[in-house]
């Protein structure tokens, strides 16, 4: 397959971009003028960013682009409804849950799924990181909507627990910027999952033909 042009591929990552832009600032002011029920946990955009999360799951199995996607998207739908630390005495991410007296099922059940998800990012490194870099690039949207997904997730987990965080340098964070990070944490997080969307549905899997929207070498 012919590489893309980066000018061929701009205009559509720029439109990615002002489609984000506009979501950010469309939820921004949702949240200015609703108040916290909206965006706080557990509310309907984290239900939204766990729904688009198990979307992009689907379309990865529909569009063949391999079951170690398939099951990375599951584990942060998972992760979205809070499945990690739902069903157990201690988080499946907790050390303590492996060095204490947690029931021996729960630590089996943590191992898997710790398993799997190292499985799940060893065949994204082996497989997907070589075309998504030559996606990059080139200019293809795909592979920068999947760069800009990352670098948002990065800042919404910066954003988690900002209190936390900071104490410890002795800044004190205020309950309302606290309320109000956390808030856009999950407006964030749902631009992360749009964006893996985007994604998804710009790249050919093995099983199909890799016309020019592939960005696959």
């Amino acid at each position: 397959m012919a590489p893309i042009s980066f000018d061929g591929a701009l205009r559509p990552v720029l439109s990615v971009w002002i489609s984000i832009a506009a979501i950010v600032l469309v939820s921004l002011g949702w949240w200015l003028l609703s108040g916290s029920a909206v965006l706080s946990e557990g509310g309907p955009v984290e239900v939204a960013t766990a729904l688009t999360l198990l979307l992009c799951a689907a379309l990865s199995a529909q569009r063949g682009l391999g079951l170690h996607l398939v099951a990375g998207f599951l584990l942060l739908a998972a992760r979205e409804f809070d499945a990690d630390k739902r069903f157990t005495s201690e988080g499946l991410l907790q050390l303590r849950l492996y060095s204490g007296d947690s029931p021996l099922a729960e630590k089996l059940l943590g191992v898997l799924v710790i398993g799997i998800a190292l499985w799940a990012i060893w065949r994204l490194l082996r497989n997907d990181f070589g075309g998504w870099r030559g996606g990059v690039r080139s200019g293809h949207p795909a592979a920068w909507s999947v760069m800009l997904a990352f670098a948002l997730v990065v800042v919404a987990k910066s954003l988690d627990g900002l209190a936390r965080k900071l104490a410890p340098l002795g800044i004190d964070v205020t309950a309302a910027v606290s309320a109000r990070s956390g808030r856009a944490e999950e407006v964030l997080e749902l631009v992360f999952a749009g964006l893996l969307v985007y994604a998804v549905c710009k790249t050919a899997g093995e099983g199909r033909h890799a016309g020019t929207e592939a960005y696959r070498p």
